[in-house]
């Protein structure tokens, strides 16, 4: 091998780094943005189980009431309550969650990209040592 030879190897090699490294960056952005929506289904789902218990207070609430004809009291509650409680309610919360399990597979998969990036700068700073140690002995 030349001179000339290592040198293309080497801007060869840096460059790939380089590109690497560019997309090392694109990922951890990508990353940085499913956590962001991760957090707001976090927060959705937060909110919604806050409205959620706050309707089954109101719920409890109509049926301590004494003064009201116990069995309109007692059609109305058990009615709003597997309205409130529901296969609606269930589908929803599940929906939710299916969301936050696929971010967070999304980022895991974009985990396992940049350690697998790492590994191949790694490889690439291996090439650029031994290029760097072969140009010491061309040419002597």
């Amino acid at each position: 091998m030349t001179r000339d030879d290592i040198r293309k190897k080497l801007i060869y090699n840096q460059n790939q780094i380089g590109n690497i490294r560019t997309t090392i960056n694109e990922q951890e952005s990508q990353i940085e943005n499913l956590e962001g929506l991760r957090n707001s289904f976090n927060r959705l789902l937060n909110d919604f189980n806050y409205k959620h218990n706050m309707q089954n207070a109101r719920i409890s609430d109509v049926n301590n009431m004494s003064y009201i004809n116990s069995k309109i009291v007692s059609s109305y509650t058990s009615a709003m309550h597997g309205v409130v409680n529901g296969s609606e309610y269930r589908k929803a919360c599940n929906e939710i969650y299916r969301a936050i399990d696929k971010v967070n597979s999304q980022i895991r998969k974009l985990q396992n990209q940049i350690s697998n990036n790492y590994s191949s700068i790694k490889r690439f700073s291996c090439n650029i040592d031994y290029l760097n140690n072969q140009m010491r002995y061309v040419d002597k």
